[in-house]
């Protein structure tokens, strides 16, 4: 690359042979390239210092690096109901497993067969059906919500809190029906142990 001469910086070959330059036709590249590095004469004297940005006065913070994530990722406009959903589950009193898993469903990035068979892996075309009800590809909306057999699962735990208007519309509105759902309701007596 280069090295100190008498007290002066001098560039080496910058680890690249003039054959590979010459061979790649990239030598008039090459040249200006040499021509601005031995040019430059730096910049003001002094230590090198890293600086960071988003919060000069606290440096790097976690805080500043999420915020700056944050509002990279958040759009611009009224919020919506996967903000809301997403806000109220990692609110919620359960274990971090459950969130985790729920974000996960939210986001369609569960293990079902369907992504697992876009990330590459085989499966028997037998393998690939519902492992409830056998007739549909195992998607995660069709597992969890409109699956036949599921869908008798959520109604009777449904009954259990009077919950009768239930729809199958998706993975966020089903969440935000329950969650309001668990503010107003109780569960009967007689299936209190189950849930």
């Amino acid at each position: 690359m280069g090295g100190w001469n008498d007290g002066v910086w001098k560039w080496g070959d910058l680890g690249i042979s003039e054959g590979e330059v010459l061979e790649a036709g990239l030598l008039a590249l090459y040249t200006d390239l040499r021509v601005l590095l031995e040019t430059f004469e730096g910049m003001d004297e002094g230590k090198d210092s890293a600086i960071w940005s988003l919060d000069e006065e606290k440096g790097f913070t976690v805080a500043s690096c999420y915020s700056r994530y944050a509002s990279l990722r958040i759009s611009f406009g009224p919020p919506n109901r996967c903000d809301e959903a997403l806000e109220l589950l990692w609110k919620m009193e359960v274990p971090f497993k459950i969130k985790v898993f729920d974000w996960r469903l939210f986001m369609n990035r569960l293990p079902t067969k369907d992504l697992l068979m876009h990330r590459g892996i085989n499966f028997t075309s037998s393998n690939l059906n519902c492992v409830f009800c056998d007739m549909h590809l195992k998607e995660m909306d069709h597992v969890f919500f409109k699956c036949n057999v599921i869908k008798i699962v959520w109604k009777e735990i449904a009954s259990w809190v009077d919950f009768m208007g239930w729809k199958e519309e998706g993975c966020i509105p089903f969440f935000m029906e329950w969650h309001t759902l668990s503010r107003a309701k109780r569960v009967k007596i007689g299936k209190l142990g189950v849930l």
